[in-house]
């Protein structure tokens, strides 16, 4: 819940406060070959790819291609041809990646057979959770993979939206007391967030409940890709531009709003999600220590065999 809350927040309210669920979700028609495929349905594949991978990492390259042959003999990628191609292509960037894994796995030998648990209360509001699949090397330390089967870098920054559950994840460990590191492995980087101090993510953890509190009681007037382009400007009249530009988009792609119905519903345009005066007080709130959070790339000699 409360890593949905930090992805969507407006959506949140909707789905959790009024049980409104904008999402259609629409059935394929049995009868049609999917010669092509929306962001969505290549995620879907590609996720399923990896996670068949992922199922036995020494035998990942080999289990790739037995998963990609089952998707095309279930009519989810076309038979030949076409299919062929397409199949290449979604499996051509998971190989290096599955490498990159192996390698951290080399670093963190030893598997956690049992969920460690997470509870955390600020006041009256609790949380509660399992951490599992965790890796331990020989000093204690804990790390946590996330594998990625897209790409998690745009331009010169990170596409945050992704790394939202990453991070609530990692905060709820280390803000009671686990000595967590996090690593994602994306198709075209490996990314590692080492351990947070326990006071600091207490805190952290604590206002970020109690923002979510506040958020079931009236949608709040942030976006997170809005956000992130308003929290990485220069200066602040190059971060509103930034910011409105990726809420409403341009002539060259379409911004956050068109992406998101509950969001188009509740705020129609950049300005009138700022016409509270709110809007960056809780981009500092919920997404600033994310931002700043110390995130390192790991060199490509670090990850891989």
């Amino acid at each position: 819940m409360l890593q949905d809350f930090l992805r969507h927040p407006v959506r949140h309210f909707f789905s959790q406060r009024l049980k409104v669920f904008f999402e259609v979700v629409e059935d394929p028609i049995a009868d049609d070959e999917p010669f092509l495929l929306d962001a969505r349905q290549r995620y879907g594949l590609s996720e399923s790819l990896l996670g068949a991978a992922m199922l036995d990492p020494e035998q990942g390259e080999t289990a790739l291609l037995t998963q990609a042959r089952r998707l095309q003999g279930s009519g989810l990628l076309p038979l030949a041809g076409f299919g062929d191609c397409l199949r290449e292509e979604l499996i051509e960037p998971l190989p290096d990646l599955l490498r990159r894994h192996r390698k951290l796995l080399e670093g963190w030998p030893t598997r956690i057979d049992s969920a460690l648990p997470i509870r955390f209360e600020v006041g009256e509001l609790k949380l509660e959770g399992w951490l599992g699949r965790v890796q331990q090397r020989a000093d204690q330390a804990l790390l946590s993979i996330t594998a990625l089967p897209n790409g998690i870098i745009s331009g010169r920054t990170l596409k945050w939206h992704r790394l939202t559950g990453i991070w609530v994840t990692h905060l709820a460990a280390c803000a009671v007391g686990h000595r967590l590191h996090s690593a994602v492995v994306a198709t075209d980087v490996t990314l590692m967030l080492d351990p947070l101090d326990q006071a600091e993510a207490s805190e952290q953890l604590g206002n970020l409940l109690i923002s979510r509190q506040a958020g079931m009681n009236a949608p709040l007037p942030v976006a997170i890709k809005t956000a992130f382009a308003w929290l990485a400007g220069k200066d602040p009249d190059k971060a509103l531009a930034e910011a409105a530009k990726a809420y409403d988009g341009d002539d060259r792609r379409k911004g956050e709003r068109s992406e998101n119905a509950a969001l188009a519903r509740q705020f129609s345009d950049f300005a009138a999600l700022t016409s509270s005066e709110e809007f960056e007080g809780w981009c500092e709130s919920l997404y600033r220590p994310m931002f700043e959070a110390p995130w390192q790339t790991l060199a490509a000699e670090e990850v891989r065999p």
